[in-house]
């Protein structure tokens, strides 16, 4: 019987979690993108403050050399457990500033302490604003799936949203080598990873 009240409260606290977590998602995702369009208006502006001449309109509007593959990969074990991550992104140089991208996460974990283990997977988009040569800002929504309790078998959707920074260092136009730290301005009981995350990776230029 006592199983069944805890199977009750468990429902009754993930319905009201899911719900918190919405109301809390739409708002941060809205300051996130007028976050990113005050970034790009920003990007759109000279030194003189006036907007940037058009370009030939003969011009195509995709240029190849302003897209860039990247992202990071890597593991861990430890005697608590093991953690794979892969995470690559595709970016696209709106401004020599301003980059937005798309991106994919799969992360294996296991808990040796619970026995318990979990695949997790989602999706991305960010926007990614440089300020100066070496120093950058970085806003982005992410979705995961996956089992993040390790009592209740069951996968759920969890979203994350994710601003801070780093700093970078350049070795072509665009390819860097970059590290930051980011903040989820929506975190839960079932967020992951932990709050702020530290990240890395490289950035290849085509």
């Amino acid at each position: 019987m006592s199983r069944n009240y805890e199977e009750i409260f468990q429902d009754i606290f993930y319905t009201f979690t899911r719900n918190s977590l919405f109301l809390i998602f739409k708002r941060s995702f809205s300051i996130l993108l007028l976050s990113l369009l005050s970034l790009v208006l920003h990007a759109q502006k000279d030194s003189t403050g006036t907007s940037k001449p058009k370009k030939d309109s003969g011009k195509k509007a995709f240029d190849w050399s302003r897209v860039t593959l990247g992202g990071n990969a890597g593991g861990g074990t430890t005697s608590g457990g093991t953690t794979i991550l892969l995470a690559p992104t595709i970016g696209y140089h709106v401004t020599e500033k301003f980059v937005a991208g798309v991106g994919f996460k799969y992360i294996y974990f296991k808990d040796r302490i619970y026995n318990y283990s979990t695949n997790i997977y989602g999706g991305n988009i960010f926007g990614r604003y440089f300020l100066t040569d070496f120093l950058f800002a970085h806003a982005e929504y992410e979705v995961l799936n996956g089992e993040f309790d390790p009592f209740v078998k069951r996968r759920i959707n969890i979203n994350n949203v994710w601003v801070g920074g780093g700093l970078c260092q350049r070795f072509g136009a665009h390819s860097y080598a970059m590290v930051g730290a980011l903040w989820n301005l929506n975190e839960s009981a079932y967020s992951f990873p932990l709050s702020p995350q530290i990240v890395g990776g490289v950035v290849f230029g085509l």
